[in-house]
C-alpha cells in the first residue's frame, strides 16, 4: 500500500476550523508567545480526545477533565499507551506554564517547551491517525514550515484590525515590550520618565485586550436598547467575551496604577471569567480576595483551583496557613500545598519555600533544605534564586537589601539638596507594582518581593 505524506498543520485543518486554527496559531506564535502556544496545543488535544471518542462511539464520563478523558480513552483501548503518554506529556507541559501566569522561569524556558511539544504533537499523529481515519491508508507525518510572526507585525495588524483575535495578540505584544524594557533597566528604582514609559506600554496592552473583549462580545448582534446604559453594556460585554481575553486583560490591568482607570474593569473581567468556570481565573480571584482580607471567600476559591493543580492557588494556600492572618498558623498544612506546587514544577514556590526555610520567619529554620530548594529554583533559571544564593543566603541578602535602601535614601537626600536635575526624579515614598524590584532581580516588584511580603 502506498504511503502518503501529510503535514501536521494540514492534518489538523482536516479535523475542523477551530482545531486547525488553534494548531496553526500555536505554531505561529511559539517563539513570540510560547505560553499562548502551549495553551493552544492543550486546546487541540482536548478537542482531539472528544473527536476520537466520537469516532469510536464512546461517551466520555468527564469530557471537561483532560486527564480523565485520556485515561478513559486508554482504558477503552481506543488509544495506545504510547498515545496516552504523549497526550499526557503535552497536558503536563501546557499546565506547567499556562497555570503559572505570574511565574517563574524565563521566556526561553517556555519557548523550549513549546518547541518540544510540537515535536510530540507530530509524533502523536501516527498514533491517532488510524483512530480518526480507520479506513484510510498509511501516512507519513511531517512538520510544516510556517513563518513565525514578529512582534511589530502583530502590533501593526492589531492597530488596523477589527478582529478581536488581532487586538488580543497586539495586547500581548505590547506587554512583551513593557516587560523587555523593564528588564533592560539596571537602576535601583525607575526614574519618573522610565516609570511613565513602562506604565504607558502596559496601559496600551490593557487597552488592546479590553478592545478584544468588547469586539468579541459582538454587540452589533444585539438591539441597542439592550445595552444602552453603562451597567447593561458591561454586563453583556463581560458575559459574552472569551475567558482567555477576560483573564489576560485582568492579569495586566489589576496591577496598573489607579490613574489608568482599569481597576473596576479588571474586577468585572476576572469575576466574569471565574463565573464561567475558568480555573486560572478562579485562582486569580481567590488571590485578590486573599489580598483584600476576604479570607472565607478566598479559601473557597483557592481550594477549588488547587484541586486541579493551579500553581498560584497552591502557593496562596501555603500563605493562608503559614502567615497567621487568615487562620492560626498550621505549618504542616502549609507545607502540603507548597510541596504540591513544587512537585508540579512551580519554580516560584521552590524559591519561596527555600527563602522561608532559610530565614526561619515563617517556617522552622532548616538551612540544608533551604539550600536544596533554592538551588533547584536557580537550576531552573530563576533569577531571584540565583541572586539570593550568590549573596550567601538570608544574611547576605538582608545585608544587600539594607545597603541598597541606604543608597536610595542617600540619593533622595542628595536630590532634596539639589533639585536642578528634574529628569532624574526618584519616587521614594512607594515602590510601584510595575517598577523594577529593589532587590535587583530584574523583575517587576509585583512579581518578586511584593509577592514574598517584602
Amino acid at each position: 500500500m502506498e504511503t502518503r505524506t501529510i503535514t501536521d498543520v494540514d492534518f489538523f485543518l482536516q479535523l475542523g476550523a477551530d482545531i486547525g486554527n488553534w494548531y496553526n496559531e500555536a505554531v505561529e506564535v511559539q517563539s513570540l508567545f510560547p505560553d499562548l502556544s502551549l495553551m493552544r496545543f492543550r486546546q487541540v488535544i482536548e478537542a482531539l480526545c472528544k473527536q476520537m471518542a466520537h469516532a469510536a462511539n464512546v461517551n466520555l464520563f468527564n469530557s471537561d477533565n483532560l486527564y480523565d478523558s485520556i485515561q478513559e480513552l486508554t482504558q477503552a483501548r481506543i488509544i495506545s499507551k504510547s498515545a496516552a503518554d504523549k497526550l499526557h506529556r503535552v497536558r503536563i507541559a501546557a499546565n506547567s506554564r499556562v497555570h503559572a501566569k505570574d511565574n517563574e522561569g524565563d521566556k526561553r524556558v517556555s519557548k523550549d517547551i513549546a518547541i518540544k511539544v510540537r515535536d510530540i504533537m507530530v509524533s502523536l499523529l501516527a498514533d491517532i491517525g488510524p483512530v480518526l481515519y480507520p479506513n484510510e491508508g498509511g501516512y507519513t507525518y511531517t512538520p510544516k514550515t510556517i513563518k513565525t510572526r514578529e512582534r511589530d507585525e502583530i502590533i501593526s495588524k492589531g492597530l488596523n484590525s477589527l478582529e478581536a483575535k488581532d487586538k488580543f495578540l497586539a495586547g500581548l505584544a505590547f506587554q512583551e515590550n513593557a516587560d523587555d524594557y523593564a528588564g533592560s533597566l539596571s537602576g535601583l528604582v525607575l526614574t519618573e520618565k522610565q516609570r511613565v514609559h513602562v506604565g504607558s506600554l502596559t496601559a496600551s496592552a490593557a487597552r488592546f485586550l479590553k478592545s478584544a473583549i468588547e469586539i468579541d462580545a459582538e454587540l452589533d448582534d444585539i438591539p441597542i436598547p439592550h445595552w444602552a446604559t453603562p451597567e447593561k453594556y458591561n454586563s453583556i460585554v463581560y458575559s459574552r467575551a472569551k475567558v482567555e481575553y477576560l483573564y489576560n486583560f485582568a492579569l495586566i490591568a489589576y496591577d496598573l496604577d489607579e490613574q489608568y482607570g482599569f481597576r473596576r474593569d479588571a474586577e468585572r473581567a476576572i469575576q466574569a471569567a471565574a463565573d464561567k468556570g475558568h480555573l486560572p481565573s478562579i485562582a486569580m480571584l481567590g488571590v485578590h480576595k486573599y489580598r483584600s482580607r476576604d479570607y472565607k471567600e478566598a479559601y473557597t476559591l483557592l481550594t477549588k483551583a488547587a484541586e486541579v493543580g493551579e500553581l498560584i492557588a497552591l502557593r496562596y494556600l501555603y500563605f493562608y496557613f503559614v502567615e497567621g492572618e487568615a487562620c492560626e498558623v498550621d505549618e504542616e498544612e502549609a507545607k502540603k500545598y507548597i510541596q504540591k506546587a513544587i512537585d508540579l514544577g512551580c519554580v516560584t514556590s521552590m524559591y519561596q519555600y527555600g527563602v522561608d526555610l532559610d530565614s526561619g520567619l515563617k517556617l522552622n529554620k532548616n538551612k540544608s533544605q533551604a539550600m536544596y530548594y533554592l538551588q533547584c529554583a536557580a537550576d531552573a533559571g530563576d533569577a531571584p534564586a540565583k541572586r539570593y544564593l550568590s549573596m550567601g543566603g538570608v544574611e547576605g541578602f538582608a545585608s544587600a537589601m539594607q545597603q541598597q535602601f541606604i543608597n536610595l535614601i542617600s540619593a533622595m537626600d542628595s536630590q532634596n539638596n539639589n533639585n536642578k536635575n528634574s529628569s532624574t526624579f526618584i519616587r521614594g515614598n512607594k515602590i510601584g507594582v510595575n517598577e523594577l524590584c529593589p532587590c535587583g532581580s530584574g523583575r517587576k516588584y509585583k512579581k518578586c518581593c511584593k509577592k514574598n511580603g517584602m
